[in-house]
């Protein structure tokens, strides 16, 4: 064996334990599950489900915070030859400060309404079950 053989083999290595070891749940992969229904538990659905929710819950507060930022100005003293005078400019802390204010809670709301969810999913598994 040469050395770019064993260089190869344990890129290899690397990329497995990385990125193939992760998915696995047993022997099936848990991408396999997620396409094949009745194969997923509710507790991943819901995990999934929540996960897949904060991206436009981020959206939407990067844009709340935007907004806020665009249209609320502080005005500052600016010193113009001999004179002070007033300058109006966009209020970055605040628009920062009301976005993430958004985002916790928009992020509690959404992690109690997957909750109820997954309560309600659990309680339609078990009476199924208990039907058969």
């Amino acid at each position: 064996m040469n050395a770019r053989n064993v260089i190869g083999n344990q890129r290899k290595n690397i990329f497995k334990t990385i990125f193939i070891k992760p998915f696995r749940e047993g022997e099936e992969m848990l991408i396999e599950k997620i396409f094949k229904f009745g194969e997923i538990t509710s507790k991943t659905l819901v995990t999934i489900l929540f996960y897949t929710g904060i991206l436009p819950i981020i959206y939407q507060s990067i844009e709340f915070g935007k907004t806020v930022y665009l249209n609320n100005f502080v005005e500052i003293t600016v010193k113009n030859g001999d004179w002070y005078t007033g300058k109006e400019i966009n209020n970055l802390p605040l628009g920062i400060f009301q976005g993430v204010i958004v985002f916790l809670i928009s992020i509690i709301i959404w992690k109690v309404i997957c909750e109820i969810i997954f309560i309600m999913v659990r309680y339609f598994e078990i009476n199924s079950r208990q039907k058969k």
